[in-house]
Formats: C-alpha cells, sequence, structure tokens
C-alpha cells in the first residue's frame, strides 16, 4: 500500500510539471468529435454521404456557408426558404434557417449532434460526411437521393436564364 502512495505522489509530481491543455474549445472541434470516420470523400462527380435525419431524397439551389460563418453563427444574409444548407458544420443560433431550409448537408457531425436530433424531430434531410461545401458555389443546384449519393449541378442558374432568353 505504500507503494501505491509513492507512486501516486511521483505521477502527481510530473502532472505538475506539464502544460495544462487549452481551456476552450471551437465549436468546430466539438463537432470534429463527431466526424463520421467512413466518409467517402469527394470525386470529380458524385459525392456518398451519411443520412442522420430524415427519409426523403432532397434538390435544389445551395446555400454555402463559409467556415467562418460556421464558428461564429453569423446570420445567413440572402438566404431564401427551401435552399439547401452546405456548410462544415452547423451553428445552433441557424435553427430558424434549418427549420425553412430544403434538407442540410455538413461535413461534420452525427447521429447525436444538437441539429441531427433537431432534424430528426422535423423529419427534414440531413446528411453528413463530406466537403462538399469546398466544391459547391452559392445556388449551384444539388440533387441527393435517399442512400446519399449528391450530384452538383453548376451553374444552373446560367442555364435557366439562358433557356428563359432563348424561349421568348
Amino acid at each position: 500500500m505504500q507503494q501505491l502512495s509513492i507512486r501516486r505522489r511521483e505521477e502527481r509530481k510530473a502532472l505538475l510539471t506539464e502544460n495544462p491543455l487549452p481551456s476552450s474549445l471551437s465549436l468546430e472541434k466539438i463537432e470534429v468529435a463527431e466526424v463520421l470516420r467512413n466518409s467517402t470523400g469527394l470525386n470529380d462527380d458524385t459525392v456518398k454521404l451519411k443520412c442522420v435525419a430524415g427519409n426523403a431524397a432532397i434538390e435544389g439551389d445551395v446555400y454555402v456557408v463559409s467556415p467562418t460563418q460556421c464558428e461564429t453563427g453569423g446570420k445567413l444574409d440572402g438566404f431564401r426558404n427551401g435552399q439547401i444548407l452546405v456548410c462544415r458544420f452547423i451553428h445552433p443560433t441557424w435553427l430558424p434557417f434549418v427549420l425553412r431550409s430544403g434538407g442540410v448537408i455538413s461535413e461534420l457531425g452525427g447521429f447525436l449532434s444538437h441539429m441531427a436530433i433537431v432534424a430528426r424531430e422535423r423529419n427534414i434531410s440531413m446528411f453528413v460526411g463530406a466537403a462538399i461545401w469546398q466544391k459547391s458555389q452559392m445556388d449551384d443546384y444539388i440533387k441527393l437521393d435517399k442512400e446519399g449519393i449528391v450530384t452538383i449541378e453548376k451553374n444552373v442558374a446560367d442555364v435557366k436564364q439562358k433557356l428563359t432568353v432563348s424561349n421568348k
């Protein structure tokens, strides 16, 4: 018993000489802790994501959120009802935007993340697991099937405008 006591005192003394761990965590670090390990990553045509909420395929215009906006939880200026939120992770202050979205695609998060739970309660489709926010631009058009296969159509707004002009 005395040796155990001596060993614990030595361990305590050694621990007291170590630098302390950082005392703050960012939202990104918290979400990274839940990141899915089975992400398939990106390729030129499609990405496969993991569905953590909802049961419907989604498609629509993209609203891409920057990593800085994710960390600060800033207002999503210009967001339109029905747009697909595409981001690195979802800030809790965006609940009103999530509720008005056509779905959510996030690189980080999991079944137990706050927004995944909210999305399940409201039957909002939410997919996680790949960094498509890096490939997407505002108003790209995304199609996401129930199996998590994403197809990004670039410059859809330009195509729609050309079709409108040519049909007149």
